[in-house]
């Protein structure tokens, strides 16, 4: 285990524009899709703080916090999509994927 965080950083895997055979039009679909998805779920819980920073009358307001960082995990994740097209950072993704499970799991539970 303490070899896989070594490694965390290590692009010792093939870059995911390999799948791609580095083909533009399929390369830069995927990264310029990711990459307005990582802006658009990014921008959304800074909407989400300055919304309810104006609204004192809203209950709850644990639930924007959690969907707050649900969805900042999410737009992470399509962060790495971006960056593994030319680094082969697999470990760091996964770990990445996992926090935005534990994120999305957490959410669902706490709104149960």
């Amino acid at each position: 285990m303490i070899e896989f965080f070594r490694r965390l950083f290590t692009s010792d895997f093939m870059p995911h524009g390999f799948c791609y055979m580095w083909n533009p039009a399929v390369l830069w679909l995927n990264v310029i899709g990711d990459g307005l998805i990582t802006l658009s779920y990014y921008a959304i819980p800074f909407f989400l703080f300055a919304f309810f920073r104006r609204r004192r009358d809203i209950s709850f307001r644990w639930v924007f916090a959690a969907f707050a960082t649900f969805i900042l995990a999410c737009g992470t994740t399509h962060l790495m999509g971006v960056w593994t097209v030319w680094h082969g950072t697999y470990r760091l993704d996964g770990v990445i994927k996992a926090i935005t499970a534990l994120s999305s799991l957490a959410t669902a539970v706490l709104l149960a």
